[in-house]
């Protein structure tokens, strides 16, 4: 019912996540483009405040690390199949942006390494959806030099994704209007050193029909780390303890590998 849409989505969430922040605030003459005030905070913000740590990983070690910290398919029992699974480092997160030279700069000025990002569908989309469960899920896990930088990342991209700054439009080929997608924050546990977490609710089409589809997205960070971890669901609210469930165990494996 719903598998041609779910699927594209996550072709488009894989850039979109890696620097969401990036996105205009609606006030920019060009939509989706960070504008030079914009710019200008981003790069203070991630300017790093103490030194970066002798040990950080290198990109090899960032890799090897990144193969088990992060969200596996056996974690979510059966009935899913791997969708996607993508490593990028700055130059490929950044290229796909609407201006790659902000997103580079604001990347390599946090002291990001190295990204995975792994996203999952149900084999019957459709049986999944009329089930009431998540047809999607997802985890995107970001290497940084410190935790400084992770934690600059984590607080411009919440701010970012809390003031709604083109999430919709990222998303746009899971909406049918995205520009009417609403953004609201979801109560969730303390988790890492911070988490929050946002749902973003739309319209999704399949065979004609307009379905109501939400995606909940958490955001974490823990050390040197920042990731998202989220669900998509159609027709019935998110399941906000599966997604708490997940997070805990991502930041378990973060801690055994970081």
């Amino acid at each position: 019912m719903v598998r041609n849409r779910v699927g594209i989505v996550f072709s488009v969430v894989i850039a979109a996540l890696l620097v969401l922040l990036v996105a205009c605030d609606g006030q920019d003459e060009e939509e989706g483009v960070l504008s030079a005030a914009t710019a200008t905070s981003a790069a203070t913000a991630a300017a790093p405040s103490v030194d970066r740590e002798e040990a950080a990983p290198s990109a090899e070690e960032a890799r090897d690390k990144l193969e088990r910290a992060t969200l596996l398919i056996d974690d979510l029992g059966s009935g899913y199949a791997v969708l996607s699974d993508e490593y990028a480092d700055n130059a490929e997160a950044s290229a796909a942006q609407a201006d790659p030279a902000v997103a580079l700069t604001f990347l390599e000025g946090a002291g990001r390494v190295l990204g995975r990002t792994v996203a999952y569908i149900a084999e019957d989309t459709t049986q999944a959806a009329l089930a009431g469960q998540s047809v999607s899920f997802f985890s995107n896990v970001n290497v940084f030099q410190d935790a400084t930088g992770a934690a600059q990342y984590y607080a411009v991209s919440t701010q970012m994704i809390a003031e709604g700054a083109g999430v919709g439009a990222q998303l746009g080929d899971l909406f049918v209007d995205p520009a009417d997608v609403q953004v609201a924050p979801v109560a969730f546990s303390a988790i890492g050193d911070g988490s929050q977490a946002y749902s973003l609710t739309g319209q999704t089409e399949a065979q004609g029909q307009l379905y109501p589809v939400t995606a909940l997205l958490a955001v974490i960070q823990r050390g040197p780390v920042t990731a998202f971890v989220g669900s998509v669901r159609v027709a019935m609210p998110p399941d906000v303890q599966e997604i708490e469930s997940l997070a805990r165990l991502l930041v378990d494996r973060i801690d055994s590998e970081f």
